[in-house]
């Protein structure tokens, strides 16, 4: 952490203000959107300048950001101060002692949910009055288990923006409760691939052991994101052939020991070897796509996967809940993904049947299975299907309507 160093920027120019916790090329979920906001700003107005805040950075992270011409707002500490270990709260209540050195001009802010919509607020109500917030949805899960504080930001907002139909559906909804004259303006927001996945053609492979990568970031031990349905699916289907069964997402800060006891339980066959890893960095994930036969997103309930959008960009066979939002979009970008959504049942020994009998069918035709994957990919990335929301976005922005990106962390 350091003092905030200025060079040339100019302070007399409307600023973007991202409010977050870190920035990097490498970085995922919201990290990973924040940037991605960066980048069609850029491409719209070159020059604007944009300042991001972050509770430290690396040599890569500065570097990342001056390659996008993002300056960033480190933390200031003040001798003696015991508070030496970085927070949120920072930015939420502190941000007048922490971040003393904010542009002076803002039209813009963006911040995340869970994470920081309510630092971008504060933020807007004590030190920019004249900045607009907007607000991106990408989770709807503490919203519908009783914790209503995302749907209290939004109300705050003046642009919600939510990422996915399932979502914008969901506050759709909720918005109907709150007068006309008070709604933000709501739009549908469908992020773009990685980069690093869009430039990736995966090829098969023929292999005596066949790897089944299984992603979803675990949070809490009751909600094991599909992993356990994955961990007794794959054990069926490695009856009949070597498989390696990789996880990303398990080994979490946080998360109990037990999430390893629980899943490894399910693994009972000889011809399975399990790998249970966190859920990793952008080139993580995409070294372990390039060598896995088939990746599989398990969960039920997510509004819309960034990490299955990033495997369909790259070519890769893909098996999604046919209750997903992402199984809901790529459906009506190619009538060929149907063979990628696995029916749900409503109870488990029926959905562990199901996932067996789709991984079986896809290890069994899978080159067959990577040629078709590669069509769902052209289709997916000639579509540009992410340019009308996009545009959007950036117009909210650089209007002066700003820009609260509200992602889980």
């Amino acid at each position: 952490m350091e003092n905030l160093q200025r060079t040339g920027t100019n302070m007399d120019q409307s600023a973007v203000l991202l409010v977050h916790t870190e920035y990097g090329a490498d970085k995922v979920g919201s990290s990973f959107l924040n940037r991605q906001a960066v980048e069609t700003i850029r491409e719209r107005e070159p020059d604007i300048p944009v300042f991001s805040t972050v509770l430290q950075a690396t040599q890569d992270d500065k570097q990342d950001a001056q390659q996008d011409g993002v300056e960033l707002l480190l933390p200031k500490l003040e001798p003696g101060d015991p508070r030496t270990d970085p927070s949120p709260d920072w930015l939420t209540f502190d941000h007048r002692s922490k971040y003393p050195h904010l542009p002076s001009k803002v039209k813009s802010i963006v911040g995340h949910a869970d994470v920081t919509s309510r630092a971008a607020l504060n933020i807007k109500e004590d030190r920019c009055p004249e900045a607009k917030v907007i607000l991106i949805h990408n989770d709807i899960s503490d919203d519908t288990q009783g914790n209503n504080s995302a749907f209290q930001n939004a109300q705050e907002a003046d642009v919600v923006f939510s990422v996915g139909n399932m979502t914008f559906d969901h506050f759709e909804n909720q918005f109907r409760a709150t007068p006309v004259d008070k709604q933000p303006k709501h739009f549908e927001f469908l992020p773009r691939p990685s980069k690093i996945f869009e430039h990736t053609k995966a090829s098969y492979k023929d292999t005596k052991t066949m790897v089944v990568l299984s992603i979803g970031r675990v949070k809490s031990v009751d909600n094991l994101k599909g992993h356990d349905l994955v961990a007794k699916a794959t054990d069926i289907a490695a009856v009949k052939r070597n498989m390696e069964c990789r996880m990303r997402g398990i080994i979490e800060e946080g998360c109990s020991a037990s999430h390893k006891d629980i899943l490894q339980t399910h693994f009972r066959t000889t011809n399975l070897k399990p790998t249970l890893l966190p859920y990793g960095t952008l080139k993580e994930l995409h070294n372990d796509m390039l060598k896995a036969h088939l990746v599989v997103i398990p969960s039920e309930a997510e509004p819309f996967d960034l990490v299955g959008l990033d495997a369909i960009a790259a070519g890769i066979p893909v098996l999604v809940s046919d209750k997903s939002g992402l199984a809901d979009f790529m459906n009506k970008i190619s009538t060929e993904f149907y063979h990628s959504t696995v029916p749900m049942e409503g109870n488990e020994e029926g959905n562990v049947k199901q996932w067996a009998r789709c991984i079986e069918q896809v290890l069994s035709h899978c080159e067959a299975e990577f040629e078709r994957a590669a069509r769902c990919r052209d289709k997916l990335l000639s579509s540009k299907y992410w340019e009308e929301s996009h545009q959007q976005l950036t117009d909210s922005c650089l209007q002066g309507e700003s820009l609260l990106l509200a992602y889980p962390g």
